[in-house]
């Protein structure tokens, strides 16, 4: 029994399928288990390709927990199919977006078919990998590489219709176009779940970081998206690096080591630190020269406004309000006395 012939059973055994009768040249839906639902036509249904568009093309992981639940007959192993491995370079044209695909495949007549160029007008698809085994040991293989790459999971936007998940950043160095930026800085948005790295706030104005060649001499590397500030903010630190006598290879221990000095602090105030002292305010002043003689009646002379709070100031001041608060008791005394005539 063929491994297709094994799925298409698996789907219509767990109602992947609506189980009626059609034309080859009807569609039926199909439930994934992982993204929903999804049109299929009769006859890629009876050509061996009732995948999901958006699965591994026969994922191995897919593939065991669905052979596992299926009661095979006869000596029938699945596992010991013969299969082909493979590792793609995939490019889209229009953007320059470069990444990497594993998967396995029935035999290399099964590659060819899926991976025609003429399904694939808007990519140039380059094999790097090619292995023929066992499906177990193909699924060893894309697992292995899987836990390895784990870290360079690559989201495809879905403006650029590729229409498959698990995808990886091609690991050795690429020159990316200028049309490649957008996609990267939002790929990397996502990434970063809409987050700087630098100042871990949500991105405003997001500039995908690289270190300079030019300036500072540097790798060009892309290294994330940050906010247009924070983008500037480390650019002046490498390039005043430099004239510090500080290397581009020792900047970044340097700023790990200056985190520590910012947070260690003693209790002892520089000299050059001295709090400025507080000057009188005009309004302030009026308010003392319209109550002094009120608040001391047997004073003749009104003192100079001084520059600076005093404490002799401080004691004016809190004299007048005094007298200002008896004289608001006072008012509120009599409004309560007039109250109490008009209603006897």
């Amino acid at each position: 029994m063929k491994y297709t012939e094994i799925l298409k059973d698996l789907l219509h055994d767990y109602n992947f399928v609506e189980r009626d009768r059609y034309s080859k040249d009807d569609f039926v839906t199909i439930i994934c288990p992982e993204h929903g639902i999804y049109y299929k036509s009769v006859g890629d249904i009876l050509k061996d390709d009732p995948e999901c568009p958006r699965c591994n093309f026969l994922s191995p992981d897919r593939g065991i927990n669905l052979l596992s639940s299926y009661q095979l007959e006869g000596n029938f192993d699945p596992k010991e199919e013969r299969a082909l491995y493979y590792r793609l370079l995939i490019q889209h044209k229009k953007t320059g977006l470069l990444f990497q695909k594993v998967g396995i495949a029935k035999s290399s007549e099964d590659f060819i078919d899926f991976w025609d160029p003429w399904k694939w007008k808007d990519f140039t698809i380059e094999p790097i990998d090619k292995i023929e085994c066992s499906l177990s040991e193909a699924m060893s293989i894309v697992k292995d590489f899987q836990q390895n790459n784990s870290e360079n999971k690559m989201i495809i936007p879905n403006d650029i219709k590729f229409n498959m998940n698990k995808t990886y950043y091609w690991n050795e160095i690429w020159q990316a176009k200028a049309k490649t930026i957008p996609i990267l800085r939002d790929i990397k948005a996502k990434e970063q779940k809409g987050k700087c790295t630098i100042c871990d706030k949500p991105i405003k104005a997001p500039t995908l970081d690289h270190m300079h060649i030019k300036r500072i001499h540097g790798t060009g590397y892309i290294r994330a998206v940050c906010c247009s500030q924070c983008n500037t903010f480390i650019a002046r630190s490498e390039n005043n690096a430099s004239r510090h006598g500080i290397s581009n290879e020792e900047l970044p221990d340097v700023l790990r080591r200056m985190a520590d000095h910012l947070e260690n602090q003693t209790n002892i105030i520089h000299p050059t630190e001295v709090p400025k002292r507080k000057k009188v305010g005009v309004r302030e002043w009026n308010r003392i020269k319209k109550y002094y003689f009120k608040v001391f009646p047997n004073r003749k002379i009104l003192p100079q406004k001084p520059t600076y709070i005093t404490d002799s100031w401080l004691e004016l001041k809190q004299q007048v309000d005094i007298y200002l608060e008896k004289l608001e008791e006072e008012k509120t005394h009599k409004k309560k006395l007039k109250q109490r005539h008009k209603r006897i």
